[in-house]
């Protein structure tokens, strides 16, 4: 049985390729307009991973997976996050405890 999920792999900027989502923490210049990216948040804000149940990144992965199925940003077919150590261990265990997100994603 194939799986239909998102495949998500981690790696370089070097290595983003055309209908990938980009993850990223750290905002840098405008990459390229008309592809897809998600800055994920690091900073403690009203509704973060340590006020509410859902981490911050689950939600803000699972809103840009909505957006793209509604036509409201670039169709992408997997990702590729630029994490360090800390932010790849962060979302590999996000992939693996939302359990909305591992229907939609999968760990490549």
């Amino acid at each position: 049985m194939s799986d239909s999920r998102l495949a998500v792999r981690f790696g370089a900027l070097a290595g983003w390729q055309n209908g990938e989502l980009l993850l990223m923490e750290d905002r840098a210049a405008d990459l390229a307009p008309g592809r897809a990216v998600l800055w994920l948040p690091r900073t403690h804000r009203i509704g973060c991973d340590c006020c509410v149940g859902r981490d911050i990144w689950a939600e803000a992965l699972s809103a840009c997976f909505v957006a793209m199925v509604k036509g409201d940003r670039p169709n992408f077919s997997s990702v590729l996050a630029v994490l360090d150590e800390a932010g790849a261990a962060r979302l590999r265990r996000v992939l693996v405890e939302d359990r909305l997100l591992a229907a939609r994603f999968r760990v490549e």
